[in-house]
């Protein structure tokens, strides 16, 4: 759900995240107000199908970018106060190709060894890489395998489900690719995309600069894997690079990540509905990736791609809400 920096957020329904039920507690931040920004509590579990999450609990945190700051873009604008609810678990690393193909039975992945960029990988073993290749419904259809692999019920459900074949340059073999899909938000404690805030957030870690070790990116390689600095110009193995300070690998780089939110380079202006039941054409990505130069790896860095175009340069991270204990039950 986007913020609006004029009229807060909207409410929401049972079909929203709580932990995304966000509040926008203050208009345009000029002169940045007093906030304390903290480092949010976390711990850490593996799933029954060794999935490793982090906890992330709720605060407040600074979204988006200054005007001022030269290194921003207007779809980051303008800086403003946003509240997280609700604890949620985030992935610790980005999905890979073999938890993919455990789920699914196949890897749509560029960089593999039956991708159409294997010569980038020759001799590579892949399996650990992020995903990659796989339209934004495609993503919600593998969250929803997770979710059943685990015996939780599924997050999503997809109806009028169109595959089409997907254009790329120098593509040896057209691959099919959902293109279009009903979405139905069903809620409970399934697996999903995290929202951007959320995202952010998580990012953030309670920091308040460019990236979440600071705002200089002299350090970036010990951090990312991004174009024009060290990736090769192919995705890496995931967790090559320090975690961020919630313990979160790869949260600058190496593949970007989708989030449910409908893209809108208006979004921190107008209020709007923009979870994964309101049709669209472009989708919120973050993180930046190996494609991409350090400036998109920023923590407020945001774009959008099409829903049903998969790209070499876009994968994924799992989300879960944490489920609540009915009361008087321990």
């Amino acid at each position: 759900m986007a913020c609006s920096v004029t009229g807060g957020c909207g409410s929401g329904d049972a079909s929203t995240p709580a932990s995304s039920k966000v509040t926008s507690v203050g208009a345009s931040v000029t002169p940045r107000p007093e906030l304390e920004l903290v480092v949010p509590a976390v711990s850490s579990e593996t799933s029954s199908s060794n999935m490793e999450l982090i906890l992330i609990q709720p605060g407040k945190f600074l979204m988006g970018s200054s005007e001022g700051d030269y290194r921003s873009q207007p779809q980051e604008h303008p800086i403003h106060i946003v509240e997280i609810k609700a604890p949620f678990y985030l992935g610790k690393y980005e999905v890979t190709q073999d938890q993919y193909r455990a789920v699914m039975g196949k890897n749509p992945s560029w960089f593999s060894a039956e991708g159409t960029g294997k010569k980038e990988v020759e001799g590579i073993d892949t399996s650990q890489f992020p995903v990659e290749s796989l339209s934004w419904y495609e993503a919600l259809e593998y969250l929803n395998g997770l979710s059943r692999v685990e015996g939780l019920p599924p997050y999503y459900t997809l109806e009028e489900i169109e595959l089409r074949e997907y254009p790329r340059e120098n593509i040896e073999e057209p691959k099919l690719a959902i293109a279009t899909a009903k979405v139905t938000i069903n809620g409970g404690p399934g697996y999903r995309l995290p929202t951007e805030e959320e995202w952010e957030y998580a990012c953030r870690a309670g920091t308040e600069t460019a990236w979440c070790f600071g705002d200089t990116d002299a350090v970036l390689d010990e951090y990312a894997v991004t174009g024009y600095l060290n990736s090769g110009q192919r995705a890496h193995e995931k967790g090559e690079r320090k975690p961020n300070p919630l313990g979160l690998f790869d949260i600058h780089g190496n593949v970007a990540e989708f989030c449910s939110n409908a893209y809108s380079e208006e979004a921190y202006r107008t209020s709007q509905e923009t979870d994964e039941s309101v049709p669209a054409t472009h989708r919120v990505i973050r993180g930046g990736s190996w494609f991409n130069g350090p400036l998109l790896a920023r923590c407020a860095a945001r774009n959008g791609e099409p829903v049903g175009f998969p790209k070499n340069y876009v994968g994924l991270r799992v989300a879960r809400s944490v489920a609540e204990v009915p009361t008087g039950t321990e």
